[in-house]
């Protein structure tokens, strides 16, 4: 069974590959199987704009790295084509990769955003059990018990914008943003960022992976609290999600990477 989205939020993805193509290439490899994709280079803020296309552009933290990078979307098919095209023009992953999700979050108020992190956070030793052994210790998707205290103690949106989204510090890599939610997100785009799924290129585990922060960011706008189990507590019983996230689980089980 699938699942069912209680609303239709548009969301972002980043992938993050490796490949001997430079980015022209990889943008033209998309062109050639139907996607609207560019190479976008210059400028932080440039690089950075919302476009209607997807943009492959450098990753400055994956050496020899490029990540493509998809318009505000809900199309999840078009999610599966693009990572299949990516796998099928050779591109690859290694440790240093990951994908990123946004989802947008513009009609959240403090106590929405708190129960989002509170959730996760809940969640985030289960969650742990489901990806690759590097991305529990990466630099980029720190755990949300480093700052979870932190973010129970803010008792005004204003300050969590200060405090977590470091609003006042203009640099687009301030490291608060290197978490497993990243707030900073929000400032420019509305959106708060999934950070800690580890880099692949089967689209089948991205697309769930999409869907799964999907239902914490709708349980976390209805002020729902997590209670029990990911799959109790996302109501995914008997649906596709559930097993995927007991497929992962096992293949996890036993890991060394």
């Amino acid at each position: 069974m699938k699942v069912k989205l209680e609303r239709m939020l548009k969301f972002g993805v980043e992938i993050e590959i490796k490949t001997t193509l430079d980015g022209v290439q990889v943008a033209q490899k998309l062109r050639d199987a139907g996607i609207n994709a560019i190479f976008k280079t210059g400028l932080t803020e440039e690089v950075h704009a919302v476009t209607k296309a997807w943009k492959v552009v450098r990753d400055g933290s994956i050496s020899g790295g490029w990540e493509v990078v998809s318009p505000p979307t809900c199309d999840i098919m078009e999610v599966k084509l693009v990572i299949d095209t990516l796998k099928d023009a050779g591109c690859r992953v290694d440790k240093d990769c990951g994908i990123h999700v946004h989802h947008w979050c513009g009609d959240f108020d403090l106590d929405n955003v708190k129960q989002l992190y509170n959730n996760y956070h809940f969640h985030q030793e289960e969650i742990f059990t489901m990806l690759k052994k590097t991305r529990l210790t990466n630099q980029y998707c720190r755990p949300l018990s480093h700052i979870i205290d932190r973010v129970n103690r803010i008792d005004t949106m204003q300050k969590f914008r200060n405090d977590i989204g470091g609003e006042f510090d203009t640099h687009y890599y301030n490291s608060c943003r290197y978490y497993a939610l990243n707030f900073r997100s929000f400032l420019r785009y509305e959106t708060i960022e999934f950070r800690q799924y580890h880099g692949t290129l089967d689209s089948v585990e991205v697309v769930n992976w999409i869907l799964l922060t999907h239902r914490l960011v709708e349980n976390a706008k209805r002020n729902q609290q997590s209670t029990n189990e990911l799959i109790s507590d996302l109501s995914v019983e008997n649906t596709h999600l559930e097993k995927y996230i007991k497929k992962q689980k096992t293949k996890y089980r036993n890991r060394t990477a």
